[in-house]
């Protein structure tokens, strides 16, 4: 199979009112009918058996590889929790050519579901391993960092029952509903007339002060405890309950704090805080509790390795 073209159609398009990921897709002439080739779905299916029916009860043209690419992306996107039920496959006029449409929920899941369905269409047709379990573990983890949280995630359902348009704007909460003068914006719960500061005590109250506290001593033991002595790494924080909470100061002997910080933002977009006093120095590390396990493992990855390693060259 040739991939000569993907883009995403982010709203109601000629197929359908979803989100979707649309291809064109040229088959050689043996994968125009996978029936052709010998034991194909078969093995097509031991790699993935959720897969869908590749020939529709009651029709008995031939099926192209495409199609089977089409079921895996949606399938793959199915099992790691995405809401998605919509795909298509057309032929064009041009012979071996079609038209591969897979709804998606989140642009970035339903690119990396596309490419996914791809490595074990062709691990189907090559009889070599495909690692399931590896790849639906990637596109669940890539689904909790990218989609809306549950807040947000709530409103926008409300507002699709309603059949009121919306647009995410970023890559976080920020979302508009509706267009022109009539438009709204909000960010998770907070809307474009909401007072931030009393948003703040809101939120501050409902998961109240112990739940707060918890959650970051958590976050922050989760990397500390896990770069505690290993290779340069010095921590200057106590991790002592009672002694501190949400926020650590660590320091990789050798390694300047200003050299540290700059390292972790430009290359790994992770902010954190030089300190460089005559008593002690390193960088300072205060997650927020909306800070996520994924992102918290990312830096205790980075971390570790400069400690181990020291600073690229």
């Amino acid at each position: 199979m040739d991939v000569s073209r993907t883009r995403a159609l982010r709203g109601p398009n000629l197929w359908s009112r979803h989100t979707a990921i649309e291809t064109i897709i040229a088959c050689s002439e043996a994968e125009c009918n996978i029936a052709q080739l010998s034991g194909y779905e078969a093995r097509l299916r031991a790699r993935f058996p959720q897969i869908g029916l590749l020939q529709l009860n009651g029709h008995a043209e031939a099926v192209p590889m495409a199609r089977a690419l089409e079921l895996a992306a949606l399938g793959l996107q199915a099992q790691a929790g995405c809401p998605v039920t919509f795909s298509r496959t057309t032929a064009t006029q041009q012979l071996g050519v079609f038209q591969v449409v897979i709804e998606y929920s989140e642009e970035e899941v339903g690119r990396r579901a596309f490419t996914l369905a791809l490595q074990l269409c062709q691990s189907a047709s090559d009889d070599t391993p495909f690692d399931l379990a590896a790849a639906l573990a990637e596109l669940k983890e890539l689904d909790e960092d990218v989609r809306l949280g549950p807040s947000t995630g709530a409103i926008v359902d409300a507002a699709l029952v309603r059949g009121i348009p919306y647009r995410r704007l970023t890559q976080g909460s920020l979302v508009q509903f509706g267009w022109g003068s009539q438009q709204r914006r909000i960010q998770a719960a907070e809307t474009d007339r909401s007072g931030a500061i009393a948003e703040a005590i809101a939120f501050h109250q409902a998961i109240g002060p112990a739940r707060k506290e918890a959650r970051l001593r958590y976050l922050r033991d989760r990397w500390a405890r896990r770069v505690e002595g290993v290779g340069n790494a010095r921590l200057w924080t106590s991790l002592a309950p009672g002694r501190s909470t949400g926020v650590a100061l660590v320091e990789v002997e050798g390694v300047t704090p200003a050299k540290l910080q700059e390292h972790l933002w430009i290359k790994h977009r992770i902010y954190t805080v030089a300190i460089d006093h005559k008593r002690f120095r390193g960088v300072r590390v205060s997650p927020h509790v909306c800070t996520t396990i994924h992102e918290v493992d990312r830096f205790g990855d980075v971390l570790e390795k400069v400690a181990r390693e020291g600073l690229p060259v």
